[in-house]
């Protein structure tokens, strides 16, 4: 029963990692085509990406799967064993029979077995990039409009998936259990750090939108004026003031005159 509740945790938090708005993906950094939490591998010019995964203990015998997009299996990876933690293979690219592989992207599945035979469970890493997109609100002042996933979320993966392999352990130990505690309340803190500054983004957003509300109404204001002007009578008024200005600079001339230093003698 436990064990159930924490795969449907696991899917659920799964889900909201691999967020997307319209076609990119909130939690990957600069890599918004890519699934941020997601078991993929893609292939370009026939190079192929690095497979990540992480394990939940340390394993002997390892064996991954890689899928293309109709869902068969076109190569399998006998890399040998695992550690505990995150773990990279390298894929030539090629299929079972040697052949390359299409360009495109695949997915892959991961086999893993201890020392006694036991499976080792594993979890999804995170395949985005640590940095975030920054949106100019003002003169010299920026706010980022997305969030590290790998901040908010691998810590997350990698002790659910320490708890799933303590539930389903053939000895079970309440102890190991009891241990993985104390990381998740400090998964489930720093997810509330990151959505109260993520309030507070909110927050700043609302009043500069409110702010370029009220600029666009006085621009709007102006030019409505600028607009509904009455352009002979600008003109007639443009003329008048110019003809001033003439008057007073032959006025001048004539006070000044036969010369400044004549004048002061």
């Amino acid at each position: 029963m436990a064990l159930q509740e924490v795969e449907n945790i696991y899917g659920q938090i799964l889900d909201l990692a691999n967020t997307r708005m319209g076609n990119s993906y909130l939690f990957s950094g600069h890599k918004t085509d890519t699934a941020p939490f997601r078991n993929e591998v893609s292939l370009t010019s026939g190079v192929s990406d690095d497979i990540v995964f992480g394990l939940a203990a340390d394993a002997t015998d390892v064996t991954i799967k890689i899928y293309n997009s109709a869902g068969e299996v076109v190569r399998t990876l006998t890399p040998g064993g695992g550690g505990a933690g995150t773990n990279t293979v390298t894929w030539d690219g090629d299929d079972d029979g040697g052949a390359p592989c299409p360009d495109g992207r695949y997915t892959f599945t991961v086999d893993a077995l201890d020392a006694a035979g036991d499976p080792v469970v594993d979890y999804v890493t995170y395949h985005g990039t640590n940095d975030d997109f920054r949106l100019i609100i003002g003169e010299n002042v920026g706010i980022s409009i997305n969030a590290d996933g790998n901040e908010i979320f691998a810590d997350v993966f990698k002790t659910l998936g320490q708890l799933q392999a303590a539930l389903e352990a053939p000895d079970y130990d309440p102890n190991a259990v009891s241990a993985l505690i104390d990381p998740l309340n400090d998964a489930i803190s720093q997810i509330r750090k990151v959505r109260a500054e993520g309030a507070a983004t909110h927050t700043r957003m609302e009043l500069t939108e409110n702010q370029l509300a009220g600029f666009r109404l006085k621009v709007e204001d102006m030019l409505s004026d600028t607009e509904a002007a009455d352009m002979a009578r600008a003109i007639v008024e443009l003329q008048a003031q110019e003809a001033a200005y003439e008057i007073a600079l032959a006025v001048a001339a004539k006070i000044i005159q036969p010369s400044l230093i004549n004048f002061l003698r």
